[in-house]
């Protein structure tokens, strides 16, 4: 057995033990361990020993500051009640960008927190192909149909689930005794356990049945009010009757499911589409409508599994698909919203984007408040100096010095923490109309203090660590006598601090203004047609079918419609892509990929296009067999004068009567793609109404609903702006622009508080040098020059270093953007000039003052 001490508690023991205790409590220790021996008994009475009255002195002085700590905080709060405006200016400036960083927080939070909910997130996907059409790749979601099947059984052992789903939209449910629209779609019977859907009634296996629907409990309160809906059937847009299997809660706000009220099951209403029945039997490769989600097997990866599939829709296309190089890839369900932008087939950001935006925009706006602090501390000095003198002289080591100083940081920035939280619970409401969120303030979330206060301490280390270090180093002697000076070296960093904080407000302002002009750029962009006063009505129900033209008879007698027409997809969403174009003098090796539009002859006029060359579609049994394409496809085919031209389809030759300027029917940041209309009433799905000059929207729907209630008395009427549905296509930009404007704002008046507080002191410590200059008969206009010019130099200089940065990042921000504004020189200049006339206002509103006073108070004590 070892009766040999353990070496390293009597190490410890050494270390911190008084020299006059340590002989004896070493003996008595050895002693016990003779008697005892025990290495983990003796360790513990060593530990047991660390107690302050035992702890030998460190540098001279006593280890145990405890009873300071006390007066430290006291010295703080009476500091910070004493200099009022100082305080002010602090506390103030730290609340609003706490606040902001907050907010901002929060708003990142929600943005990561998306599809989170679900319990398997890490490994559900959404099935994506590539093609590669003229150089350029594009991805897509719609897929064939039969992939569903290859995944399911070749692929089976690397899927929990394979889910085959439409594309989510409005459809008008009804119980016999109430009609709703609600959004939904038709799934495979195991979307429930893919979703990960609470179910309040029913189970994951609800779904199972060919003809049952889940829906959610929002939507069964409304349909069946307390009454159980279970068993009930619901018919869906007149075609599908299903009966009601379970009711699931809500879907999250942060998921891309969200507002789904009810879930089909998507073998039943196949067996009521026929194109659906053909596409299936005949396993064809080449017609693209369906979505698939997949959830991996635990034992799979997704980059094994991405290597699998890769081949499979080329192994089945046609050779006139081959060409387009079609390869199929997963991408996972954490990337579906933050990371959903592509360009030539690679993943080139989204939302995510903007989440580092804000992010730096949040630290920038609590750096600008640091900066803040820092630099009214320094130039506070001076006020500071006879008490680091006093303290150092009664025996103060610099290292207590630097504790006082960062305590009295920390109290600063709780009470300016404790003023941020009453600011966030005030203007969260108005931030989350701003942001169009729904976030809560985690009042109640122990993860949000604990990290508060992670966030408090490490604030006060930063905002305080220059002035502590540089106040508590002044010569004791020189501080009392007042002889020392704070001399080049802090007016230096001070003058560094405020041409950082202007420079980041100037880029803020300057990248705000780039976005601003971005989005009114694309807003402005010729649409190709005129959405005011336009209509769009969902035809999908099935009571529509050989009424289409009775309807618009009965609008245009109704005095409020100019024009009725109908279409095969609505003017902000086109639902058909079509490939198998030919036309004389083609390149065998280009493909096609052409926007296609079924509409009726009245569908110009009532949108009205622009007749580019050639003439409109007519009633003429004729026109059946004509093709009207936009300028995009004309560019695209090559051809100089297409009209007359004949342009085929599977075969089938049409002749182009028209070539119209380019409608914007899909995302207006990037270039539009070709497109062609042709005339075929049977598969439209959609009415445009344009209604007449000079009729209010109210009166003129008020008289349509009334004539679609006379035709159709069991199909609600629904209608969209079709203007206000175009400006949704905006909704997330413009977040961004009413985010990056209010931060940008905030960032330049927290600059602006600083360099007002910078003023004060500057015209503080002159006093006495204007009332002799004012004596010797300076003028005012010159005492405010005089004070003012080094504070114009600093944010010159800021401006200077500021628009080379805001330029590349307006630069690199707008290569995102297929249609995008020219850089312009104003934008920069603007954002400089706003930022100095704004500092200009802060400090001649300080230095004004100072020169406007009678020289005979500022010298009177002379």
């Amino acid at each position: 057995m070892n009766n040999t001490p353990p070496k390293y508690p009597l190490r410890l023991l050494r270390l911190f033990c008084k020299p006059e205790y340590l002989e004896e409590i070493e003996g008595d220790l050895l002693e016990r361990f003779e008697k005892r021996p025990s290495k983990w008994r003796m360790t513990l009475e060593v530990l047991k020993l660390l107690r302050a009255a035992l702890i030998k002195p460190a540098n001279g002085g006593k280890l145990n500051y405890y009873g300071m700590f006390k007066n430290y905080f006291k010295v703080g709060y009476r500091n910070l009640i004493r200099n009022k405006s100082h305080s002010f200016i602090n506390v103030g400036g730290l609340a609003i960008a706490l606040a902001a960083f907050i907010l901002i927080g929060l708003w990142i939070n929600d943005e990561l927190s998306f599809d989170k909910h679900n319990r398997n997130s890490d490994k559900v996907a959404r099935v994506l192909k590539k093609r590669t059409i003229g150089g350029e790749t594009a991805v897509r979601f719609a897929l064939p149909i039969p992939i569903v099947e290859e995944l399911s059984t070749i692929y089976g052992e690397d899927f929990e689930h394979v889910v085959v789903s439409g594309f989510q939209s409005s459809s008008l449910v009804d119980t016999q005794e109430k009609q709703l629209y609600l959004e939904g779609n038709f799934m495979g019977a195991d979307a429930p356990k893919l979703l990960d859907l609470t179910m309040v009634k029913g189970s994951h296996e609800s779904l199972s049945n060919h003809f049952s629907v889940i829906i959610s409990e929002r939507s069964a309160k409304a349909l069946f009010g307390s009454n159980d809906p279970i068993g009930k059937p619901i018919v869906i847009d007149g075609e599908v009757t299903m009966t009601i299997t379970g009711i699931f809660e809500e879907i999250p706000q942060q998921s891309s499911f969200h507002g789904l009220s009810f879930i089909a099951n998507f073998d039943g209403y196949v067996t009521t589409q026929d194109w659906i029945m053909r596409a299936k039997k005949s396993a064809n490769w080449g017609s693209n409508f369906v979505q698939v989600f997949v959830q991996l097997a635990h034992h799979a990866t997704r980059e094994d599994v991405d290597r699998k599939i890769e081949n499979l829709i080329y192994d089945h296309a046609s050779d006139y698909d081959k060409q387009a190089d079609p390869k199929v890839f997963l991408q996972p369900m954490e990337d579906w919203h933050l990371k959903s932008n592509w360009e030539n087939g690679v993943q080139t950001g989204g939302a995510i984007t903007y989440v580092w935006m804000f992010g730096f925009i949040g630290i920038f706006i609590l750096l600008l408040a640091c900066i803040n602090f820092m630099n009214l501390s320094t130039a506070q000095a001076e006020k500071r100096a006879q008490e680091v003198g006093i303290r150092k002289s009664m025996g103060s080591h610099r290292l207590q010095l630097v504790s006082q100083f960062f305590i009295e940081s920390l109290v600063i920035i709780l009470f300016a923490f404790i003023l941020s939280i009453g600011i966030c619970s005030l203007a969260l409401a108005p931030f989350n109309q701003l942001a169009d969120k729904h976030i809560s303030f985690p009042i109640t979330e122990p993860f949000f203090w604990l990290s508060a206060i992670c966030f408090i301490v490490f604030t006060s280390l930063i905002s305080a660590s220059y002035p502590a270090i540089y106040l508590s180093s002044f010569s004791p002697i020189k501080a009392l006598k007042m002889t020392f000076s704070t001399g080049k070296r802090a007016k230096t960093f001070r003058r560094v601090l405020v041409v950082t904080q202007f420079s980041i407000s100037i880029t803020l302002i300057a990248a705000t203004i780039v976005v601003n002009q971005q989005i009114d750029h694309s807003m402005d962009r010729p649409m190709g047609y005129e959405a005011e006063n336009l209509l769009s009505v969902k035809a999908y129900h099935q009571d529509y079918s050989n009424k289409q033209q009775v309807i618009a008879d009965e609008l245009l007698k109704s005095g409020v419609v100019a024009s009725v027409s109908q279409s095969s997809s609505s003017l902000t969403e086109p639902n058909k892509v079509y490939g198998g174009f030919d036309w004389e003098g083609k390149d065998p090796q280009l493909l096609t990929n052409f926007i296609f539009y079924e509409v009726t002859p009245s569908f110009g006029k009532t949108v009205q296009w622009n007749i580019l060359s050639g003439r409109d579609f007519t009633a003429k049994k004729s026109d059946e067999k004509a093709f009207i394409i936009n300028q995009s496809a004309v560019k695209y085919m090559g051809i100089k004068d297409p009209v007359g031209k004949i342009l085929s389809r599977n075969r089938k030759d049409y002749r182009i009567i028209g070539v119209v300027d380019d409608l914007i029917l899909e995302d207006p940041f990037q270039e539009i793609r070709p497109a062609v209309y042709v005339i075929d009433v049977e598969e439209t799905q959609w009415i445009q109404i344009r209604l007449a000059e000079n009729t209010s929207i109210p009166t003129a729907v008020a008289k349509i609903e009334d004539v679609f209630a006379g035709i159709l008395p069991n199909v609600p009427f629904g209608f969209d702006l079709t203007y206000q549905k175009y400006l949704t296509k905006f909704s997330s930009l413009s977040q961004v622009r009413n985010l990056s404007s209010t931060f940008a704002l905030l960032a330049i008046f927290i600059s602006c508080m600083g360099l007002f507080g910078l003023a004060s002191y500057v015209v503080e410590t002159k006093t006495k040098e204007i009332g002799i200059r004012k004596v010797l008969g300076a003028r005012v206009s010159g005492l405010v020059l005089a004070l003012s010019w080094e504070f114009g130099l600093m944010v010159l200089i800021a401006c200077v270093i500021a628009i080379p940065i805001s330029y590349l990042f307006g630069y690199q921000w707008l290569e995102s953007f297929a249609y995008r504004i020219d850089l312009q020189w104003w934008y920069f200049g603007t954002a400089a000039l706003i930022a100095m006339t704004i500092a200009g206002m802060t400090v001649s509103s300080k230095t004004i003052r100072a020169a406007s006073m009678n020289p005979a108070e500022s010298l009177k004590d002379e």
